[in-house]
């Protein structure tokens, strides 16, 4: 089922769970558009909140681990002697 682009979902309180099952749609060759449809009694609307919570949250996450990553990418690594460097003795006399 590699190439599936429609699947239903039952909720639970696990968006790892979710997401890698809605995940498993859009691999390679995916040419179509995935649709996700969730079944839930009125008594499970509060695990979706919780799950839509969470997702947000990921989201939110992602975004600012790429901020940071693009952060460290503009440090430069500055490496300036100031002083002579002395070569012992020793090693002058090696050759």
């Amino acid at each position: 089922m590699q190439h599936c682009s429609h699947v239903v979902t039952f909720p639970s309180h696990s968006y790892e769970q979710l997401y890698q099952g809605v995940r498993r749609c859009w691999r390679f060759g995916q040419k179509h558009p995935v649709v996700v449809d969730t079944v839930l009694t009125e008594g499970e609307r509060k695990v979706m909140i919780n799950v839509q919570r969470k997702a947000k949250q990921a989201d939110e996450m992602f975004t600012r681990l790429v901020e940071f990553m693009k952060d460290s990418q503009g440090i430069q690594s500055v490496n300036k002697i100031t002083n002579n460097i002395e070569v012992p003795s020793w090693i002058q006399s090696i050759k």
